[in-house]
């Protein structure tokens, strides 16, 4: 079988494999589609749900704002200074202050389109205020009002057609009895019916959809037109349904199947019931069927006819293409495709070529720029002497001649040409460790000589096993010169610089820090994001830029340097060199 397969031209390989690849899958393309139609219910259920919730989320914050403000009235000082039996107010500042409490009422509805009406009945001024007018108190409506604002009448009660949410200043239980002679004055809201629906016809977002709210009795009660045999449809479902619980189920409603969501809210004492016919889950499902026959067969047909032709224009050449670009990923940058036709992919070898000879042209270049860069750069830091250490080395020597001591003098001058001896002497870029090290010892024995004292450097021993260990030439003393001119110079005594080691493993650490009393929160995270950027751009008065690059470069991996504050108080920089590369 084999055999005979073998013998096939390549397009003939190519069309059975096809055929042997779309096969299953077409007979495996009905189960698909049908747990497709599955997993496309589910989320369109979901989105459907979400929908409900959000709606019912979004009413409940609108009714729980009205609530507010309430609350807001109840505390208002005028309609409490009106109720204040002992308060002796003239009849004009009464007028006035029933004329501010109208407003505030006019401006309070005007913030919630759910409020149609808010009334204020206040029975020791006797007048009943309202949005629109200002009159005096019914006694029998505002019992009847007071007697609504129960905590069980919470949060609506239903007066007439409209629904109120009544509160007084104190709650108190259905049980307590009222005197139709209280004095305690009551805020009622009447909720507009007509922004509840308007909301309420959204919901639904499709032909053949309706929605209820339905009330456990303190609740809202309210429904869309032609809703009666949908709450028929529902009353033993809402029998058996906590308000604590949100479900959706499928029932039949005089032939038609619909998706009924649940949404209950204890806020609102009221169950928010979407129906959406299942015909409109399955309308986008049956298209998406009917689209998947139509795209096979055409796609069978299509394929059929360019495989071969494909394979003659676009696979040959692209694989000769990814060859060639195999060879540039693995290094061989010295490397040419031809292509004799003069189409689209004759362009594209021609560019291929091109940018390959561009690669190794740039490639050489750029190793070129690197080390002439790094070069120039060591160079300019070697040779950057900075004058005014060298005049005031001069003068204390001078001085010190003047004063006889010439011990000092001695001792200040063989420091001074061990270290200019250093710095200027054309070796290697890489130096042994305790060399480094070393050259640090007589820069800091300068420095005290300057300093007559007053700052005192602290070497500890160099581990055996680091001392030939090569470094880069000049990163130690820029981070020490960096705490004499910055973190020490105001220290008149007891200026301590401290120069430790810290060996792990793959790391090896070489500490500088001092107890200068200079180092701000703000100059320390400057530091941290100079030292951060990629970016080549050095920090005003300092080298650790300079030296973090060159640490980075030379030995990878997490080498650099480390910025941080010392115990002692001052900066603490820790050179991190990888022992191993």
């Amino acid at each position: 079988m084999l055999r005979f397969i073998n013998r096939f031209s390549v397009f003939r390989k190519v069309l059975l494999l096809f055929i042997l690849l779309v096969f299953p899958m077409y007979m495996s393309s009905f189960y698909i589609i049908l747990k497709g139609q599955s997993s496309i219910r589910k989320e369109i259920l979901k989105s459907a749900e979400a929908k409900a919730s959000f709606y019912m989320s979004y009413l409940e914050a609108q009714l729980y704002n009205v609530m507010q403000l309430q609350l807001d009235i109840l505390n208002d000082k005028n309609i409490n200074m009106l109720q204040r039996s002992d308060t002796d107010i003239s009849e004009v500042d009464t007028y006035q202050i029933l004329n501010e409490i109208r407003n505030t009422l006019w401006e309070t509805a005007n913030m919630n389109p759910y409020i149609k009406e808010i009334t204020v009945y206040l029975p020791v001024a006797k007048k009943k205020i309202t949005t629109q007018s200002i009159l005096s108190i019914d006694s029998e409506e505002y019992y009847i009002y007071l007697s609504r604002s129960n905590v069980e009448n919470l949060p609506f009660c239903l007066i007439g057609d409209d629904y109120y949410m009544n509160m007084t200043p104190q709650f108190y239980g259905k049980s307590e009895q009222l005197s139709k002679t209280a004095r305690v004055f009551v805020v009622s809201i009447c909720i507009s019916k007509e922004a509840v629906l308007t909301t309420m016809k959204d919901i639904p977002g499709i032909e053949g959809g309706n929605v209820l709210l339905i009330s456990d009795g303190r609740g809202l009660d309210l429904s869309l037109d032609n809703a009666e045999k949908y709450r028929m449809g529902v009353e033993k479902l809402l029998d058996d349904l906590s308000l604590q619980e949100k479900m959706h189920e499928k029932i039949n409603i005089d032939g038609t199947i619909y998706y009924v969501f649940f949404n209950p809210s204890s806020f609102l004492h009221s169950v928010l019931v979407v129906f959406i016919p299942e015909s409109n889950f399955l309308n986008t499902l049956k298209m998406f069927s009917l689209w998947i026959w139509a795209m096979s067969a055409l796609v069978l047909l299509l394929v059929g006819i360019f495989s071969f032709w494909l394979k003659g224009i676009i696979a040959q050449p692209l694989e000769r293409l990814m060859d060639a670009l195999e060879k540039v990923e693995d290094g061989t940058v010295d490397i040419q495709v031809e292509y004799s036709k003069n189409d689209e992919f004759g362009h594209i070898y021609r560019q291929f070529n091109y940018l390959v000879n561009r690669l190794k042209q740039l490639v050489s270049d750029v190793y070129r720029k690197e080390l002439m860069l790094k070069e120039a750069e060591f160079k300019q830091l070697q040779y950057q002497i900075n004058p005014h250490f060298l005049y005031n080395s001069l003068l204390i020597v001078s001085a010190l001649v003047q004063l006889g001591d010439t011990d000092c003098a001695l001792k200040l001058i063989r420091h001074l040409s061990s270290y200019y001896q250093y710095i200027t002497k054309e070796v290697s870029n890489d130096v042994e460790l305790i060399k480094e090290i070393s050259h640090a010892r007589d820069y800091c024995e300068v420095q005290n000589i300057r300093f007559q004292g007053r700052i005192t450097a602290e070497f500890d021993e160099l581990p055996e096993h680091m001392r030939e260990f090569r470094v880069p030439r000049l990163i130690l003393q820029p981070i020490i010169e960096n705490a004499y001119k910055h973190g020490l110079k105001n220290k008149l005594k007891d200026g301590i610089l401290k120069i430790s080691y810290v060996d792990d493993r793959e790391y090896f650490r070489i500490v500088v820090e001092d107890n200068g009393e200079e180092l701000t929160e703000e100059v320390l995270e400057g530091l941290r994001n100079v030292i951060s950027r990629d970016d080549d751009k050095e920090w005003t008065g300092t080298g650790i830029k300079n030296v973090h690059n060159r640490l980075r470069m030379r030995f990878k991996g997490k080498s650099g340097v480390q910025v941080e504050r010392s115990p002692m108080g001052g900066l603490r920089v820790s050179l991190v060199i990888r022992k191993e590369i």
